[in-house]
Parts: structure tokens; C-alpha cells; sequence
């Protein structure tokens, strides 16, 4: 099984990231200060992976087919089968943001033991 370097890095840089926000935001860092910063972080990277997940599903190609068959007048009907479904124009994957925000959420719960211990 080959070891997944690049996963790994960018998981580092995520990290260098949350260090380098507590720097600028809290001008220190403290465990308490890491556990918020990275719960904020790994909740917006799940609601990210989430986001994606509900766009591929296709959950707003209905609603905005609705809106449009709503806001239409009637000589614009053939524009609306015209027009590209928000599923197939997003392309990006949900698997890397709810992986980090799922490693983000395991540091900051083990970060947590660390503080009530």
C-alpha cells in the first residue's frame, strides 16, 4: 500500500493554516484556542463536502427549474429546457473536504481529551 504523501501534506498545510490563524486572530496559541479554530474549520469543510453533496443530488436543479417555470413569461418555456443543470455544471468532489473535515474534527477531539485531562 503506497503512503499517501499528498494527502498528508495538504492536511499539514491545513494545519500551518489553523496555527497561522491563531496568530493573527488571538495573537497566541493555547489548546483552547486550537480546539475552536479547528472545530471552525472542519465545520467548514463538512459543510462544504455537505453543500456539494446536495447539489449533486440535484435537489437545486428542481428548484431552479421551479423558479424559472414560476418566473417565465409563456414565449420563454423553450429557454428553460435550454438551460444546464446546476449537477452536471459542478464537478468538484465531496471526498477530500469531508476527509480533512472529518481528520479536523478527530485532532480537535483529541485535543479536547488533552484539555479535560
Amino acid at each position: 500500500m503506497k503512503f499517501p504523501i499528498k494527502k498528508v501534506g495538504i492536511f499539514l498545510m491545513i494545519q500551518l493554516v489553523i496555527f497561522i490563524t491563531l496568530l493573527l486572530y488571538y495573537n497566541k496559541i493555547t489548546l483552547e484556542y486550537y480546539i475552536n479554530m479547528s472545530f471552525s474549520f472542519a465545520s467548514l469543510f463538512l459543510l462544504s463536502a455537505l453543500l456539494i453533496y446536495v447539489i449533486h443530488t440535484g435537489f437545486f436543479d428542481m428548484v431552479t427549474k421551479g423558479f424559472s417555470k414560476a418566473f417565465s413569461r409563456a414565449h420563454e418555456k423553450s429557454k428553460i429546457a435550454e438551460i444546464t443543470p446546476l449537477s452536471k455544471l459542478v464537478s468538484l468532489s465531496m471526498k477530500p473536504l469531508l476527509l480533512y473535515g472529518l481528520l479536523l474534527i478527530l485532532c480537535m477531539l483529541i485535543a479536547l481529551a488533552i484539555y479535560y485531562v
